[in-house]
């Protein structure tokens, strides 16, 4: 978010005539200043900032309104202890440029802007560290890739373009000479170099203001020149929000001509991105607007009806347009073919961000002031050109509900056959994944003993849950020390073998309640012997949501070689579309680890993958190499790893053949 409002705030504060044109500009202003009343409420000291509130994956496994969400929600927060440059030093970044934009229209809230940017970047500055290492939930939805110097640069540059104060200046100028410029292939929520060098060439005099003109240019024309295209012409960066990438370095472009640096050349690139955008080649991307635009984007709330009638993924599976017209959202765009579908539950071409719009928005302001002053507006013809696609980094986004994220690693799966409870373990089945204050969370995990159109499964306690929040199951009322889980509408068929995940949270007064037994359909499953207490409160109900479909099978290997287990419980696909398949790869770990990799071998070339729980070799390849994140290396024999990754291909569907864990062969098809 603080990525976006800094764009957004930049074009408002570039391009404020075309915003004043439209009738725009106190929109625009309220946009920002929704976000920047967020930060400064977050920002609850000097060196305390709140950077995520909720769990992403209970946050994923939920659709409907947002006022309706009620499930757990922690804060986290970076601090001096935990810290988090890159966030801190986007966020200054963010507020610094908000306090020129009010700095006419309200001077007192402008300064209260820049008393907190100066704050936050001095936190960012003194106490270095990635922010996703200091919150690991946002490592599955934003994780930090590479050093943090682009954000303290930028930083700098805009409290530097706030004050005049040269201190800001120089460090921005020490930070910017730490990054590999020439290596830099976007400008986005996760990568600012571009935008520094846009500032640092604008701000800085003669002789050096040539080196970051250079710079500029450079970047400007890799991806004018030497980036891939449509046939129809949109600069392809990324898959996965294909739209997004081409708006933010057509802004970018429009900059660097505004600087004099290439200005046809760049403005005509500017306007072709912008225009096919908007429909010139046969269909708007943005919602509301022009030629077939998108009636269904990703996006949860005008999915739904109005209320009182209830939201939930039968909306989200719904094919009816959405009821509630998003106005103005730019969708992630279409695949290297041009080929889209206005489908909600592709995420990759159909979600809606608010960094989608920033670039796009402050771009299409540039456009429209360079109209208002009779700037070059022609249009040529996208280059002829055959470069492999470019990997970039994956944004975090809203899953759709057939993908599941890799869990903490829980433990051993249960080894009750579901014929009684001898050989169970109830700490297999009850995998406790966090604990605080009067709560637990776990994943209560169920190998299904028999063929099932419906399922219920009981869980009796040691002592009274007052309240019980699940997202996969309806639950029974609380208090009470005996909870039912029941089926939702699309996880009721389960098949004898299949593994059932579900992910729940007890809360508590007095001593901790334990599970106890555990029934499936009636029939015992596990038990430790332990009577419950008697309830002594009076009921109240419990809200639950819908979410994320379960796992398959886990993986029959033990590790100790290939010839027991089956490719296809180890490699779970989940979603399929044109030239691309999305799956959960399943690894039960053969031996302690402190590290490890796993290499995937295809039958054929695998174009682009990408994966957000490990690092991947590079594409195209037939062969794939994935190593563990510094967050999840280390790994206990007996442990599920379940790792989600999309492969892209052209020609014949790539299968895999063989998984191996740290050299070792343990699946071969």
């Amino acid at each position: 978010m603080a990525g976006a409002i800094t764009v957004l705030a930049w074009g408002a504060v570039e391009y404020g005539e075309a915003y004043k044109a439209a009738g725009e500009l106190a929109n625009v202003r309220a946009a920002v200043k929704w976000a920047t009343d967020y930060f400064l409420k977050a920002h609850v000291a000097p060196s305390v900032f709140y950077g995520q509130v909720g769990i992403g994956d209970l946050d994923h496994a939920y659709w409907g309104r947002p006022e309706d969400m009620d499930m757990y929600r922690p804060a986290y927060k970076i601090t001096e202890s935990k810290p988090g440059s890159d966030l801190a030093g986007e966020t200054a970044a963010a507020l610094a440029a908000a306090s020129i934009l009010f700095k006419d229209s309200d001077s007192a809230y402008s300064d209260d802007c820049l008393l907190h940017a100066r704050q936050l970047y001095s936190f960012a500055d003194n106490f270095r560290g990635k922010y996703s290492d200091s919150i690991p939930d946002a490592a599955n939805f934003y994780y930090s890739w590479g050093v943090y110097d682009d954000e303290l640069a930028w930083a700098a540059l805009w409290l530097y373009r706030a004050t005049g104060e040269e201190t800001f200046l120089t460090q921005a100028k020490a930070h910017y000479s730490n990054i590999y410029t020439s290596g830099v292939q976007e400008f986005s929520w996760a990568e600012k170099t571009p935008g520094a060098m846009v500032l640092l060439a604008q701000l800085t005099d003669a002789p050096e203001k040539q080196t970051y003109l250079q710079d500029l240019e450079g970047f400007c024309d890799r991806i004018i020149n030497e980036k891939p295209r449509t046939p129809k012409g949109l600069v392809y960066l990324s898959q996965w929000g294909s739209l997004r990438y081409a708006a933010n370095v057509a802004f970018v472009c429009l900059r660097a001509a505004d600087l004099g640096i290439k200005s046809e050349t760049y403005r005509t690139f500017g306007k072709q991105q912008i225009h096919y955008m908007l429909g010139s080649t046969g269909r708007s991307f943005v919602v509301g607007f022009g030629n077939n635009p998108p009636q269904r984007p990703h996006h949860a709330s005008s999915s739904c009806k109005d209320p009182p009638a209830s939201c939930t993924w039968d909306d989200f599976n719904s094919p009816a347009p959405n009821p509630h017209i998003l106005y103005g959202a730019l969708v992630g765009g279409p695949g290297q073919d041009d080929s889209y579908a206005d489908v909600r539950s592709d995420y990759i071409k159909n979600e809606v961000t608010c960094d989608y719009n920033a670039g796009f928005q402050s771009a299409v302001a540039a456009l429209r002031q360079l109209a208002g002053c009779g700037g070059s507006t022609a249009t040529t013809a996208a280059p002829d050109t055959t470069t492999t696609p470019v990997t970039t980094r994956p944004p975090g986004t809203t899953q759709s509900p057939v993908t599941t994220k890799a869990p903490t690693t829980p433990g051993p799966q249960p080894t009750t056959d579901g014929g009684g409870s001898s050989s169970c373990d109830i700490n297999d089945m009850v995998q406790q994944t966090n604990e605080w204050s009067g709560n637990f969370q776990a994943n209560l995990v169920v190998k299904i003993p028999v063929n099932s159109q419906s399922w219920s499964i009981t869980l009796t306690f040691s002592s009274t849950v007052t309240q019980f929040q699940v997202w996969t199951a309806d639950a029974s009322a609380t208090p009470s020390s005996t909870i039912t889980l029941t089926n939702k509408s699309y996880n009721g068929m389960q098949t004898a073998g299949n593994t059932l995940t579900i992910n729940f949270i007890a809360s508590y007064s007095g001593a901790k309640p334990e599970v106890t037994s555990i029934t499936f359909n009636g029939t015992p499953l596990c038990s430790t012997g332990i009577t419950a207490a008697p309830d002594t409160t009076t009921t109240s109900t419990t809200t639950t949501h819908s979410p994320v479909t379960t796992s398959g099978p886990q993986p029959t290997t033990d590790g100790g070689g290939s010839s027991s287990c089956d490719i296809n419980d180890m490699v779970q696909q989940t979603n399929e579309w044109s030239g691309n398949f999305q799956a959960n790869l399943v690894v039960k770990i053969p031996v302690n680890s402190q590290s490890w990799s796993i290499t995937l071998t295809f039958s054929s070339t695998v174009t682009q993958f990408q994966v957000w729980v490990a690092d991947a070799s590079a594409t195209p390849s037939s062969t794939i190499t994935l190593t563990n994140k510094s967050y999840n290396g280390l790994q206990k024999a007996g442990n599920t790893l379940t790792i989600n990754f999309i492969a892209s291909y052209n020609g014949a569907k790539p299968e895999v053949t063989s998984v191996a864990f740290n050299d070792d062969v343990i699946c071969l098809n």
